[in-house]
């Protein structure tokens, strides 16, 4: 029985005395975290996608509601605005706990290192231009591929004697 106490008091002693070290690394690691976001410029990444979904939003409530006067619409985006960046905080915290769950301490190090280069800045300056120029490309064949398989989808029913 005392073996047993003695070996509860060391394995307690070596779980107390390593928490410091973990929470150091840990303290760190949320500091990169927050260091590699600057760097990536998340908040206003997040803030162009804000401006750019209420915008959407915006326009489908307007398309709907043709009725309604143009400056209605123009405070209902200023109140929208204000209500999704009221919560940014909220999603913040989130994304920390995604990227701490995904990257080790010595990865999310690395990664402001990279984003810190010449070349890390130039992935996020171009990725924008890049992801907009592959979202029209996408566009583009949906659109083609949607008409064929359509098309194809109609011929099909056809020979089995459905109209679509």
């Amino acid at each position: 029985m005392r073996i047993l106490s003695l070996l509860l008091l060391s394995a307690m002693f070596f779980s107390v005395t390593a928490l410091p070290a973990h929470a150091d690394e840990d303290v760190e690691k949320t500091t990169n975290i927050k260091k590699l976001f600057t760097l990536m410029q998340l908040d206003e990444r997040e803030g162009q996608m804000l401006d750019l979904t209420i915008s959407a939003i915006i326009a489908v409530n307007r398309q709907l509601k043709p009725e309604i006067p143009a400056a209605f619409w123009d405070e209902s985006r200023k109140a929208l605005s204000e209500e999704f960046r009221a919560s940014l905080s909220e999603v913040d915290k989130s994304k920390m706990i995604i990227y701490a769950h995904h990257y080790t301490a010595e990865d999310v190090k690395q990664l402001v290192a990279f984003y810190s280069s010449p070349v890390g800045q130039k992935v996020l300056k171009e990725s924008p231009l890049i992801a907009q120029e592959s979202m029209a490309i996408g566009k583009a064949w949906g659109q083609d591929v949607g008409l064929r398989a359509s098309v194809r989808l109609r011929e099909m029913g056809k020979k089995k004697g459905y109209t679509l």
